[in-house]
């Protein structure tokens, strides 16, 4: 299978680098995808989107056009889940300011904002009391893919909310 020059050129350009010959190397279907595939997917799915999909596209013999937009889109969610980390970065601010230890479950990452546990909305709202900016941070270190923003309206319903 020969990549689309026009949208070679579109991921190359979004790289800010040619593709290599392991990049361009074409697999049977998502869970074949290499490291290599995986890194360039991972540059490309919060700039450029249309280019991570034209790019699978190109070195998948199985291109549903649904079910890559679908993996393009939740891609977050493919980090999050490889890069499970054992606690938070602040994670001593917030438990200081909760007077009490977070949870697993109060830690693991999340998709998107409406995703998240009523643990973690609980815990949100509780350190928003005492500390907005930190409550923010918290939201920021579950879901680093939503705006501030975002973050900023999600936990006003929050605090809103009783």
């Amino acid at each position: 299978m020969m990549m689309d020059p026009t949208h070679r050129s579109q991921i190359e350009h979004a790289l800010q680098r040619p593709l290599s010959d392991e990049e361009l190397v074409v697999v049977a279907d998502l869970a074949a995808l290499s490291p290599s595939h995986l890194e360039v997917v991972e540059q490309l799915h919060r700039r450029e989107p249309f280019a991570a999909i034209h790019y699978l596209q190109a070195v998948i013999e199985d291109d549903d056009p649904s079910a890559l937009r679908k993996y393009v889109l939740s891609f977050d969610s493919f980090l999050a889940q490889r890069d499970k980390r054992t606690g938070l970065r602040a994670q001593q601010l917030y438990e200081s300011d909760l007077g009490r230890a977070l949870t697993t479950d109060e830690m693991v990452g999340a998709r998107d904002l409406q995703s998240l546990t009523r643990a973690q909305r609980d815990v949100a709202r509780l350190v928003a009391e005492k500390d907005r900016v930190l409550a923010l941070g918290y939201l920021s270190e579950l879901v680093p893919s939503a705006s501030w923003q975002e973050r900023q309206l999600f936990l006003d319903s929050l605090t809103g909310e009783e």
